[in-house]
């Protein structure tokens, strides 16, 4: 398990269309400490988005309606510190192609379905601050 992680304060946001891929990502960040959120649509992911801030949020690629890109895109849009906001796409679809398409959409990084613990301990580890050793 990554080590020395600031994880108590972190709000993290899980965004998933199906609800037994979002109790998965939920059970498998619980580990880190994180204070978890769920939204099952781009739409409620924005409007939460809008009424508490996150540090980190995992959105689903494909969904119906509003597909993670376009949720992406508009939570850049609601103004300039939603533009740092790390998300991390959530995919199964993980050739090069795809990766870049994520980047160029402004996420920041991607995760792989289903979620291997080693991978997501690299996303983690990449996007969060370490805690000072006292």
């Amino acid at each position: 398990k990554v080590q020395n992680l600031v994880s108590e304060e972190y709000q993290v946001l899980v965004v998933d269309d199906n609800a037994i891929n979002r109790k998965l990502a939920v059970a498998m960040l619980r580990a880190y400490g994180f204070q978890i959120q769920q939204a099952s649509s781009g739409r409620e992911a924005i409007d939460m988005v809008k009424a508490q801030r996150y540090h980190m949020i995992f959105m689903d690629h494909m969904m119906p309606e509003m597909d993670g890109i376009d949720t992406t895109r508009n939570i850049h849009a609601l103004g300039e510190k939603y533009q740092k906001l790390t998300i991390i796409a959530l995919t199964a679809n993980v050739i090069n192609e795809a990766k870049e398409m994520f980047l160029k959409s402004g996420m920041q990084d991607f995760l792989a379905k289903p979620i291997e613990p080693k991978e997501l301990d690299i996303i983690i580890s990449k996007w969060l601050p370490i805690a000072e050793e006292s």
